[in-house]
């Protein structure tokens, strides 16, 4: 996989999220507001905010409203590999990419000295 040469450069050590190994687009204030007039709507009109909801209508409501899109601008970030989150993860899990780190439950991230020992061995 080549390097973005416009991506700054790793950090020596730490770590990166995903969107700073794929990418990802900005996220206008006027797309904000629109996404988060969204979730308002599709909260108010789902099941799971009436009286008796059930715990399958509240999964249901949050896997919903997660695809809504952000809900706060969010800077452009360029792509360091320039792939999808589904290649990122197959590759991954054929260990032709490393591991990640979990530091919580929501929280993936992978080490900086990780992806620095990848891009030395597919630019050799």
């Amino acid at each position: 996989m080549p390097l973005n040469p416009q991506h700054p450069t790793l950090p020596e050590t730490g770590y990166l999220r995903l969107p700073q190994l794929i990418g990802q687009k900005e996220v206008t204030a006027q797309e904000a507001s629109a996404n988060k007039a969204l979730a308002k709507e599709i909260a108010a009109n789902h099941p799971a905010s009436k009286p008796g909801a059930t715990a399958q209508d509240k999964r249901d409501l949050a896997q919903r409203l997660a695809r809504v899109g952000a809900r706060t601008p969010q800077p452009a970030i360029r792509a360091l590999f320039p792939i999808s989150k589904s290649t990122l993860w197959k590759m991954v899990q054929e260990s032709r990419f490393p591991k990640p780190v979990k530091l919580g439950p929501r929280i993936t991230v992978w080490r900086a000295e990780d992806i620095r020992k990848h891009l030395a061995s597919t630019e050799a």
